[in-house]
């Protein structure tokens, strides 16, 4: 993108033609602004130890909608203050609990474990753009235990839903961050876990109606169910740091072209989530 207009503390310089710029090495770390007509202000910090940085900015005329991506990836839909983006910084483990069903003592049938590994590996490569693939898979009888980092376990457990969320059809504890347990209401309802899969990378109920999203149940009839708005505004959170604010602002401590994440953060937010049939 050329003639981006980038302000920083070591100085002013618009990009070239081929959308390039340099900025002299004033300081170990210097904040920049980018701004082009056309796009979302962003501001990040780059390393100038780091070799030839990359920053890119939203294009507004593209999917993008402010309103809707609040909702979705920063929980704005119950009022309140934002959550700053919280996606997975490691590639997440999936431990499918193979233990029969709570309550009723049916086995967990090949055909529903099935269905949640083939989940993994559409959604979680269609709205991460390919950064994590979904296929560190294993289930059996012996669950890490809840919340352990790095890992998602996926059971079925009508009794803990019955007593946490109602007659909820699922629930996710841990809304990105690294860590997540997804409980299903029924093997019947095995579905559902494209919608708690949102939730795990990080996603939320968009109740605006600002957009279609299957993270309100509203999504296209067929698997992976999920809308053209879902997956641009999933791929906007996965192509910024945790702690990314309104409007395009890094945390400090962000450096583009280096590594700054934090591999070990836990989220203990919960989503309860009741579908209809």
């Amino acid at each position: 993108m050329s003639g981006a207009l980038i302000e920083s503390s070591a100085g002013n310089v618009r990009t070239d033609a081929s959308g390039t710029f340099q900025l002299p090495a004033t300081a170990a770390v210097i904040p920049v602004t980018v701004t082009a007509s056309g796009h979302v202000t962003r501001r990040s910090f780059l390393g100038t130890s780091a070799s030839s940085p990359t920053l890119d900015v939203i294009e507004t005329a593209s999917l993008w909608n402010l309103e809707f991506y609040r909702e979705l990836a920063r929980d704005g839909a119950g009022g309140g203050s934002l959550k700053p983006l919280n996606p997975w910084t490691v590639e997440p483990r999936f431990y499918i609990d193979r233990r029969p069903e709570t309550g009723s003592g049916r086995a967990i049938p090949e055909g529903s474990v099935g269905a949640v590994a083939a989940a993994l590996t559409v959604v979680l490569p269609l709205l991460t753009n390919n950064r994590w693939s979904g296929s560190q898979l294993e289930s059996g009888i012996a669950p890490p235990p809840d919340l352990t980092p790095g890992t998602v376990v996926v059971r079925w457990d009508p009794v803990e839903i019955a007593r946490t969320a109602g007659a909820a059809s699922g629930i996710t504890r841990g809304v990105g961050g690294n860590a997540s347990v997804v409980v299903l209401r029924s093997i019947e309802e095995t579905g559902v876990i494209y919608h708690e899969l949102g939730h795990v990378l990080g996603l939320y109920h968009p109740l605006g109606g600002h957009r279609p999203s299957h993270m309100l149940g509203s999504g296209t009839a067929a698997p992976p169910f999920f809308t053209e708005w879902d997956v641009f505004h999933a791929r906007v959170l996965y192509a910024r740091p945790p702690g990314n604010t309104d409007v395009d602002n890094d945390p400090s401590g962000f450096l583009i072209g280096a590594s700054a994440l934090e591999g070990d953060r836990v989220s203990n937010a919960v989503a309860i989530c009741i579908l209809s049939r």
